[in-house]
């Protein structure tokens, strides 16, 4: 009898009980990590986790991992300190990932004292740093700095977002923000940077940098302090900078040293063109590997004899982005300034996106021959062309906004081609011969609104290669059933379809049912996942009659079946939702909003 009764109590015990401690410590790391310890959460989940019981409490306050996260956000006169050394008695020896935040209100009050006595207890565990966020202004974050002076051995995260948020001008105190953490001589770990403000590096720490990321909002950018922090990093792998402001200061700028960077693999610059310009010429960076430009007004001669420069001593190059924003003009992206000069070959480059003809440069002498992943946009037809057809070993095409593409009927063969994407005007398609294509997209001009597009092209690209699609979007597409009947008999491997705001009706779904007397073959046999959003023409039972054959119990086994389907169907009328949802989701595998 005690056995017995031992038994039953086991099993009438909540499932939670029953767990081992590991499964539960592995639980309780995953719903933290889900909470993601947001701004005002300040680490409150392991604190209530640890209320619900005694053996919970036991669990938590024993692991170093739930206490090793250290989120601290200040405000009022709440003085933190109590709550940092009850944490760290806790982490124990564990890395630690500090976040520091305050509250600002409309009356500046600044957290001098809080942030001088933070420095104090946490400068003593500077070897344990593994991640260092600070998100205050910048005087009360230099409150902090300047008493935590010493090697951080573990770091591998700083990240700095000092803003001055209501003063009107910035100063040099707040442009610029003093490190003074030490590296060691044979550092185990590399640093991350991040930072809205301009760092100055200890020499030592310097060295340890890997990557530097600088968001800059204020104007006019100090240009000589931007130097002096990348001359500080030379172990740079990667650097990005993204600026605003055309205004630079001391003007005229001084001369200045090249900046050597020989390990630099990753760059992108979001920038004026004259700042731009200015980085390309200083720096030096033999082993770069990817390159990403980002200039919102067109490449003046300078700039670009630089950039011609940078392609032909980069001869590691396998990336290239050069983006001129969303702008059109009449150039066909040719400076003429560099009209006869002689061809760029890049046989490393396997990514390659363009993006505006305000980009004047000479991109007809660029040589691309084994590109994999080619994306351009908003360019005249002749620069598509140029890398389009000199492209032979291309995966990826995605093609947007290209202008003026004359009718052709000798379409290019690429034999490796799987997946491409593009927008409004089709006819480029007619350029195409892709007999292993396996996904395309096509959208219209809006994203909300159906774009009159004719299909003839994509039904042509269908017809002569023909792909084994597997995978077909159409968005924002106004087009007729015959059409896309059409399509579909050409497509019998498809497995996913997606219709977004297109202007299709109930007759493509019906075409998917039953084959009819007319209609003798079942149209795409192995769909699997179909999306329909905001199809307005498209009515809830014309949905609900599909899935019931893909779906439905009328299945039997006396004839062949296609397989069922699973997908997501957001109906466009806010009264059909509510009437038809449940209907709909329980046919399987559906979402229905």
């Amino acid at each position: 009898m005690p056995q017995s009764g031992t038994l039953a109590a086991s099993t009438t015990e909540a499932l939670i009980h029953r767990l081992t401690d590991d499964a539960l410590l592995h639980i309780f790391a995953k719903f933290c990590e889900l909470a993601e310890w947001g701004r005002y959460s300040c680490g409150t989940e392991v604190l209530n986790l640890a209320r619900v019981c005694r053996r919970w409490k036991a669990l938590i306050h024993g692991c170093s991992l739930f206490w090793s996260r250290i989120d601290l956000y200040l405000f009022d006169d709440c003085d933190p300190s109590p709550r940092v050394r009850f944490w760290l008695d806790r982490a124990r020896a564990s890395p630690l990932t500090i976040k520091i935040s305050a509250e600002y209100g409309g009356e500046y009050v600044g957290y001098k004292l809080h942030m001088t006595r933070l420095a104090r207890i946490l400068r003593e565990c500077m070897d344990r740093w593994a991640s260092l966020t600070i998100q205050t202004r910048p005087d009360d974050a230099n409150f902090f700095l300047r008493d935590c002076v010493g090697v951080v051995p573990m770091l591998e995260e700083l990240q700095l977002d000092l803003d001055s948020y209501q003063d009107e001008h910035w100063d040099d105190r707040s442009i610029s923000i003093d490190i003074p953490f030490c590296g060691e001589p044979q550092p185990k770990n590399a640093t991350c940077v991040t930072s809205i403000n301009i760092p100055r590096f200890t020499s030592s720490f310097g060295l340890v940098i890997a990557s530097l990321t600088l968001r800059l909002t204020v104007a006019p950018l100090p240009f000589d302090k931007i130097v002096d922090a990348l001359r500080s990093c030379p172990n740079l792998a990667k650097f990005h900078m993204e600026s605003r402001t055309c205004e630079l200061r001391p003007w005229p700028l001084p001369s200045t040293d090249t900046i050597s960077l020989p390990r630099l693999v990753h760059l992108y610059l979001d920038c004026s063109k004259q700042l731009e310009g200015l980085m390309l010429a200083l720096m030096r960076f033999p082993a770069l590997e990817s390159i990403h430009l980002s200039s919102h007004s067109d490449y003046s001669p300078d700039i670009t004899d630089t950039l011609v420069q940078v392609f032909r001593t980069c001869s590691s190059l396998s990336s290239i982005a050069l983006d001129g924003g969303a702008y059109y003009i009449d150039s066909i992206g040719i400076s003429p300034t560099s009209a006869t000069a002689p061809h760029i070959t890049l046989p490393l480059v396997s990514k390659f996106y363009v993006r505006s003809n305000a980009i004047n440069f000479p991109l007809h002498h660029l040589r691309l021959s084994n590109v994999e992943d080619l994306h351009i946009e908003s360019v005249h037809f002749d620069v598509a062309a140029h890398f389009l057809l000199n492209s032979h070993r291309l995966k990826s095409l995605k093609l947007f906004e290209i202008e003026e593409t004359p009718p052709t009927n000798t379409p290019h063969s690429f034999p490796e081609l799987t997946s491409v994407k593009t927008t409004a005007s089709l006819e480029i398609l007619d350029y195409i011969h892709a007999p292993q294509l396996l996904s395309i997209d096509i959208s219209g001009e809006y994203f909300h609104y159906p774009t009159k597009i004719p299909l003839d092209p994509f039904l042509r690209l269908i017809d002569r290669s023909p792909p084994p699609l597997r995978f077909l979007r159409l968005g924002s597409v106004e087009f007729t059933e015959n059409y896309t009947i059409l399509c579909f008999e050409g497509l019998p491997f498809l497995e996913t379809l997606r219709l977004g705001c297109c202007s299709t009706s109930d007759g493509v779904l019906h075409a998917l049912g039953p084959p009819s007397s007319t209609q003798h073959d079942l149209l795409l046999p192995r769909l699997t996942e179909i999306d329909l959003m905001y199809n307005k023409n498209l009515t809830p039972s014309a949905i609900i009659e599909f899935l019931a054959f893909r779906n439905g119990p009328s299945r039997t086994a006396a004839a062949p079946m296609p397989p069922r389907v699973r997908g997501l169907i957001l109906l466009h009328d806010p009264v059909e939702r509510r009437q038809y949802c449940d209907e709909i989701e329980s046919y399987g595998s559906i979402t229905a909003m």
